[in-house]
């Protein structure tokens, strides 16, 4: 085990959300980008789930939209995580963890739990080149998170399709920012974007500036267009 690995934090929160972050930061992270195409839209987003070493990074809400701001990127919305499962180059089964009785596994918030789950991930999709879906569930922007009524419940996640295309998880706006388990993988879409080949913001493009058309292909304009909770850094 590396040193990156023996000093993370197991469980998340703040301290590991600037911990992966600084691994964004001093270019230990695994990560590229494929270009996806939705209508007259040319999005750029994650080829597959972040990795350190070979291992998959998880997030936090808080933590993903720190590192969105890194990279100048932005939250996935639960539209375009459906593009990138229906453009995929490898489709995966959803590899979930349990306690073997039909209940989650104890430690799925903890580190321990993400080594289990990579290496179903990894017996299944081996080296296989190309756009990668289905490795977990995405936090997502949605227009719920601008509901204040929601209190805590400040964040959206989304995903882990099956062959057959369906989410395994649903649209739920059931977690705060500091929650994260062991299916809450990273991947992002860049700002800069083209509509019919002409240079664009994706921030842009959820605000409504190139109309409510542009904006349904990511699925419909939005009060804004980070994770609402974070300071922007």
């Amino acid at each position: 085990m590396t040193r990156f690995w023996q000093n993370i934090p197991p469980t998340p929160g703040p301290t590991q959300d600037e911990y992966i972050l600084d691994a964004h930061k001093f270019g230990l992270v695994e990560h590229r980008w494929w270009r996806l195409q939705i209508g007259p839209l040319t999005l750029v987003v994650s080829e597959r789930a972040a990795k350190v070493e070979g291992r998959r990074l998880r997030y936090t809400p808080r933590g993903q939209q720190m590192v969105a701001d890194w990279l100048d990127a932005h939250l996935l919305t639960p539209t375009i995580v459906d593009a990138i499962w229906g453009q995929a180059d490898v489709r995966l089964h959803p590899h979930t963890i349990g306690d073997g009785h039909g209940g989650p596994a104890p430690d799925m918030a903890r580190v321990t739990a993400w080594k289990r789950n990579d290496e179903a991930i990894d017996a299944e999709l081996r080296e296989q080149p190309g756009l990668v879906a289905s490795e977990g569930k995405d936090w997502v922007l949605a227009i719920g998170l601008w509901d204040k009524s929601r209190k805590g419940k400040r964040a959206a996640n989304y995903g882990w399709h099956t062959l057959a295309g369906k989410p395994v998880q649903p649209l739920m706006f059931g977690h705060g920012l500091s929650h994260s388990d062991y299916s809450q993988l990273g991947r992002w879409v860049t700002s800069d974007c083209c509509i019919d080949g002409k240079a664009a913001l994706f921030r842009d493009v959820l605000r409504g500036a190139h109309g409510g058309d542009v904006a349904a292909l990511v699925g419909g304009v939005l009060p804004g267009w980070r994770q609402p909770g974070v300071e922007e850094s």
